[in-house]
């Protein structure tokens, strides 16, 4: 028998004008860090806490149990869709920027000795290794006044 979580996260941006924008891709980050390593520091963790913040809250209200142990980890499967707000960036910015940042709010929090920091995750899969994540497929939509992250993530039992 299969578990589903179901997250909607909404975008975290939108333009000058106020319209809701689409979620960070690979361009803005490759940006940010190049500026610094502090600034694509920052954006990585700051979408990595958005999504976060809405996963809690779904697995909260579905009842899902949390993944920190391995003796608790099943394998999962996840899809994620991401709606655009409309038609122009292309796929390999939208899939390489988003799927870091949704699969790093997934999994459980892990603290880095070498670099003295907590990793934050909402331990809704156990690591996003091939071990645990049997499958994660990427879709698109275009949505141009709801854009956002839709994401299932399945128990394989």
């Amino acid at each position: 028998m299969s578990e589903q979580l179901r997250i909607w996260i909404p975008s975290n941006r939108t333009y000058d004008n106020g319209r809701p924008k689409a979620m960070d891709g690979l361009n803005e980050i490759i940006a940010a860090n190049r500026s610094g390593y502090q600034v694509g520091a920052a954006l990585e963790r700051e979408n990595v806490e958005w999504c976060y913040f809405f996963i809690k809250r779904a697995m909260g209200r579905q009842g899902w149990r949390p993944m920190q142990e391995k003796a608790d980890a099943v394998p999962c499967e996840v899809l994620i869709t991401f709606v655009e707000a409309n038609y122009r960036r292309d796929i390999s910015n939208i899939y390489g920027g988003g799927c870091k940042y949704v699969l790093d709010a997934l999994t459980r929090t892990r603290y880095d000795k070498a670099k003295r920091v907590t990793k934050l995750g909402a331990a809704a899969i156990y690591d996003d290794s091939v071990r645990w994540l049997t499958d994660c497929t990427p879709m698109v939509r275009v949505d141009p006044k709801n854009p956002g992250i839709d994401v299932t993530v399945i128990r394989r039992d």
